[in-house]
């Protein structure tokens, strides 16, 4: 009764009611060969192709005249790719009878040897792998790229591909051994050297991550878009030098535009000045992510009266915030996979007056598009913290706090155009939660707080958070996890201090273990920490609309004061600062006054609410008006 119960489940798909079926008829018969061919079966519909050739194997030494088992094992190995132990099989089951009392013990989807040796794919789980990491399943993803390399032990390109979405996740150990098991099993490929120095540098072994990432553009020198990654890496790090971030664009520059000429747009027709303009807006970052929740609003803004918005896509992602995008622009197109000359091809098509790159060297950016000029008016903002560089573009807007008037202009010639306020605005979810009261009134030791991808984090700014720890009694640092990285990177980071002697003063939390929401950590953090990258930008939004004052120092360079901007745009000029000693002096500050951190939880939202950050209206006027003026520029032959 029990195997009959069991069969029919099967045939019908219920697999949890197939099992428990099964371990009845086990439990009357431990031998059962019957049971064990349904057991396996039920694995094989569960995605686990292994373990199922295992059981069924073990049902077939229990019976070996059971030609139910042998079709199995026939059917199943041939549709993995093991093409030779599926032929033994099938040959086997010619010399078998079907089961005396059970019919339909093989439900017909299996299929049989024949038919799977037509449709079979010995590498479905490659493909599947590949699938899911393009629609940024990356942990499905390797989960699929493990059960290929069960069936193709060692196979460098399922390797690879496990590596990069294990890279990901923030998970580098385990990154790392992946590339390395590709770089045995296969010659070195440039995007393996690349991401596997990324990962190297993510777990502190920056000279490895170094000579990685040289090799990498040796293999391939003309590659643009693997050293536009290795141009973004170094862009994004907190620390780096102006020089060397200069340097690095003059060299991608020089390597990959060399024969692009910038085609002479149609002049605009200063009869036609105060027409609606058409603004392309280009991004490989059109879902959700940080750098959206700036952009989305100013998108939502556009008066077709005035500025009709295009969007072009360089991604294959697609979530829910990307089909609110493409309800918000009037012309919505995707461009991944297009080569540049016929991206350019589709934007001078669509008459655009103005392109802006909103990626630059960041995935998905398109900077040889750019470099060709697909509109009469170009300009860099918002998505990329440094100009591009490049003679096809004409501005890159910003304001003069993050590029103050005094700096050099970029050696390309492309001009900076300062807004008349921060070039960017944040709008706070509906759902934010309420502010609860001072952690330090409760705890009696101020907490210093810093919510980040773990790889922002760099010896120099643990330098600079350690002198501010000295100088101050009775405080700590708490630092989130943001994207839940492996045990390799808090390692790394809480070593990091430990050479300070301050590892009982800090501690790392992981962001999916103990928060609720993008703003909860904000509810133990008395003072926040900017790490001085562009990526924490949105960050530091949340920290301030959790009443939470933000403390950072500015570098020497657009991407490095970008926080500086925000804060101005705040209202809250004073805590930025220029200097380490003054870093640590403004902390000592903040953190010796109880009742001033108290008053600023409870007052320092509605201060936010008022202030231009939280202004997108304003900053699109800005905007509108700057694009404006530019293509009155460009009438006029300037």
């Amino acid at each position: 009764m029990a195997l009959r119960e069991a069969a029919e489940a099967l045939d019908a798909e219920w697999h949890d009611e197939t099992i428990l079926a099964c371990e009845r008829a086990l439990k009357a018969d431990a031998g059962c060969a019957e049971a064990f061919l349904l057991l396996g079966l039920t694995h094989f519909d569960l995605d686990e192709p292994t373990k199922a050739v295992e059981i069924i194997e073990h049902a077939h030494k229990l019976n070996p005249l059971m030609l139910e088992c042998v079709d199995a094992l026939a059917a199943i190995l041939v549709r993995i790719g093991k093409v030779g132990e599926g032929l033994f099989y099938a040959k086997l089951a010619t010399t078998l009878a079907p089961h005396p009392t059970i019919r339909n013990l093989l439900p017909q989807r299996y299929g049989t040897f024949f038919k799977n040796f037509e449709t079979g794919d010995p590498r479905s789980y490659f493909h599947r792998a590949g699938y899911s990491f393009e629609a940024g399943a990356f942990a499905e993803a390797a989960a699929h790229c493990r059960r290929q390399l069960e069936l193709t032990q060692g196979d460098p390109e399922t390797l690879r591909l496990m590596g990069r979405a294990n890279l990901k996740m923030g998970q580098f150990e385990a990154s790392i051994s992946a590339f390395h098991a590709a770089l045995h099993a296969s010659p070195p490929e440039a995007g393996d050297l690349f991401s596997l120095g990324t990962a190297l540098r993510a777990t502190g072994h920056s000279e490895e991550a170094g000579a990685c990432h040289s090799m990498a553009l040796s293999l391939s020198p003309d590659d643009p878009v693997l050293h536009s990654a290795v141009v973004a890496e170094l862009t994004r790090r907190p620390g780096t030098e102006a020089g060397r971030i200069e340097a690095a664009h003059r060299e991608w520059r020089s390597r990959h535009t060399v024969g692009i000429t910038p085609r002479a747009p149609a002049p605009a027709d200063p009869q036609d000045l105060e027409r609606p303009l058409r603004v392309a807006y280009l991004s490989g970052a059109f879902y959700q992510n940080d750098f959206i929740e700036l952009f989305e609003p100013i998108l939502r803004l556009h008066r077709p009266k005035h500025v009709t918005a295009y969007c072009y896509s360089d991604t294959s992602y697609v979530d829910l915030t990307t089909e609110g995008l493409m309800g918000a622009a009037t012309r919505w197109t995707d461009i991944a996979g297009i080569d540049d000359e016929t991206v350019w091809e589709i934007l001078r098509g669509d008459e655009i007056d103005i392109a802006v790159d909103l990626s630059g060297h960041f995935e998905g950016g398109r900077p040889l598009v750019f470099a060709r000029r697909p509109a009469p008016v170009t300009l860099s903002w918002l998505g990329y913290p440094h100009p591009l560089g490049l003679p096809g573009v004409d501005y890159f807007l910003t304001d003069e706090i993050a590029w103050p008037a005094a700096a050099e202009a970029p050696e390309s010639g492309q001009e900076i155009w300062p807004l008349p306020r921060a070039p960017l605005a944040y709008i706070a979810p509906t759902n934010i939660p309420d502010i609860g009261p001072l952690p330090a009134t409760q705890s009696g030791a101020v907490t210093f707080g810093v919510k980040c991808d773990l790889t922002l984090i760099t010896p120099a700014l643990i330098r600079d958070w350690a002198e501010m720890l000295w100088s101050q009694d009775n405080t700590r640092l708490l630092i989130c996890n943001r994207f839940d990285q492996d045990e390799a990177s808090v390692q790394r980071v809480a070593d990091l201090f430990s050479h300070f002697g301050l590892r009982t003063r800090m501690d790392v939390v992981n962001m999916a273990d103990n928060f609720m929401s993008d703003f909860a950590f904000y509810d133990h953090v008395d003072i926040a920490l900017d790490t001085g990258s562009c990526d924490s930008l949105v960050e530091n939004c949340r920290a301030l609309w959790m009443g939470v004052p933000v403390i950072g120092l500015a570098g020497d360079h657009h991407g490095a004061r970008l926080g500086t901007s925000l804060l101005a745009g705040a209202g809250r000029s004073d805590w930025s600062v220029e200097s380490t000693l003054d870093f640590a002096a403004l902390a000592g500050r903040l953190s010796g006054d109880l009742a001033e951190l108290a008053e600023l939880r409870a007052t320092l939202r509605d201060q936010v609410r008022r202030s231009a950050l939280s202004d997108p209206v304003g900053l699109y006027g800005a905007l509108e008006v700057a694009y404006r003026e530019m293509w009155r520029r460009c009438a006029a032959g300037a």
